[in-house]
């Protein structure tokens, strides 16, 4: 079985799934922070949640982004 057969879709999945753990644990940390310096949030904080907020609602498909582009470099490669 050769390099180009092996899907890597798993790790990608993982790895997308946990940066978006990441970046979930940081805005919880933000929001944290404010609530226990009684400080209101600002536009930007908003913007941030409601931002992390779409992003797990949207559930990322890292899959189907790399299938897209494989098949724009294969139509690119093609052309060449």
């Amino acid at each position: 079985m050769s390099t180009a057969d092996v899907s890597h879709g798993h790790r990608i999945v993982a790895a997308v799934w946990s940066l978006v753990s990441l970046s979930g644990l940081f805005v919880t940390l933000k929001i944290l922070a404010r609530a226990r310096r009684r400080m209101r949030w600002w536009w930007d904080d908003y913007l941030m949640f409601i931002s992390w907020v779409r992003l797990v609602a949207s559930r990322p498909r890292p899959i189907h982004f790399l299938e897209v582009l494989m098949r724009a470099a294969s139509v690119d490669s093609c052309v060449l």
